[in-house]
């Protein structure tokens, strides 16, 4: 009984701290850790700075976790499915890149990023998402 009352107590610690596994793909990954992912792949991301605190994660803009700027991309984390429909409707002409599982958007519009150099993002993003 002690054993089992054990492996209760640490299961709900692990859950509770987030080390379980399975639940760790589907978290948001910290947008910090992209941006050096970006800069790792020898990726420009020139003065980062958190935007999150200035409402652009609020339900109405893009219902995100973290909103991360850097002068060549934005890293937006966790955006609702809502979020990514409003940031993608309003250009015609693209700028953002959803990955593969949902859990980051890009956004390029406010730089002016180069497509090919967009490109380039979007392939370290979804590395890094890989591992």
């Amino acid at each position: 009984m002690k054993r089992t009352a054990a492996v209760v107590a640490a299961a709900v610690i692990l859950i509770l701290t987030g080390c379980a596994g399975g639940a760790g793909a589907d978290a948001a990954p910290k947008a910090e850790a992209i941006v050096k992912a970006f800069t790792d792949a020898g990726l420009p991301a020139e003065q980062p700075r958190d935007n999150t605190s200035k409402g652009w994660c609020e339900d109405d803009q893009y219902g995100c976790k973290q909103f991360y700027t850097t002068e060549n991309v934005t890293v937006i984390t966790a955006p609702s499915k809502d979020g990514i429909k409003r940031a993608t409707s309003r250009s015609s002409a693209g700028g953002f890149y959803v990955s593969k599982d949902g859990r980051v958007m890009l956004s390029f519009l406010a730089q002016g990023t180069p497509d090919d150099q967009q490109a380039k993002y979007e392939k370290a993003l979804e590395t890094y998402l890989a591992k």
